[in-house]
């Protein structure tokens, strides 16, 4: 870890621990507990819950029911954030570009957003809408995790997956 990474590290590190902390981790997790804390995480969290979700053969059924709500119930970017991404990526004020933009978005996940929008000419668009500094944001939680799974003893959930396989994927498909 260079030196201009570790305060970044140690930073994350902290938000980690205080939402572990916020939930009690250290009296045990129930399904509802796990999905919160993964909400409460950020992107890389959900994606980690989302790809869960879909593992009955590692995880009891009742955390899998409980994280597919990560697939359906991401709470959206409030539009005021939607603003501030469309604004950083086209260098003017989004009202330039388009006539309007719904608020409500027609979806949410993890890493994106979708609205209904009316472009200058009338045309009627659906736009997507990234999550500010999502790629900076999980390219470190999935070294963070890399270097947590290093740390793993030899006898746990290590032994029976890849999860370094489990977290290249996940960085593959998120940049994809």
């Amino acid at each position: 870890m260079s030196k201009q990474e570790a305060p970044e590290y140690k930073g994350r590190l902290r938000e980690i621990t205080a939402v572990l902390r916020k939930h009690g981790i250290t009296r045990g997790v129930t399904p509802e507990k796990l999905r919160l804390i993964l909400e409460d995480l950020g992107p890389t969290y959900i994606k980690l819950g989302q790809i869960m979700s879909m593992h009955s053969d590692i995880l009891p059924k009742r955390y899998c029911e409980e994280l597919m709500r990560l697939r359906s119930e991401v709470a959206p970017m409030p539009f005021v954030e939607v603003a501030r991404v469309l604004e950083d990526a086209y260098g003017v004020s989004w009202d330039v570009i388009f006539q309007k933009i719904e608020e409500t978005p027609l979806g949410a996940a993890s890493i994106a957003q979708v609205h209904r929008a009316v472009l200058q000419d009338g045309s009627q668009v659906v736009i997507k809408v990234q999550r500010r500094g999502i790629y900076e944001t999980m390219a470190r939680d999935i070294a963070l995790l890399k270097k947590a799974v290093r740390l793993l003893p030899p006898v746990s959930l290590k032994g029976m997956v890849d999860l370094d396989m489990v977290l290249d994927e996940l960085w593959s498909v998120t940049r994809e």
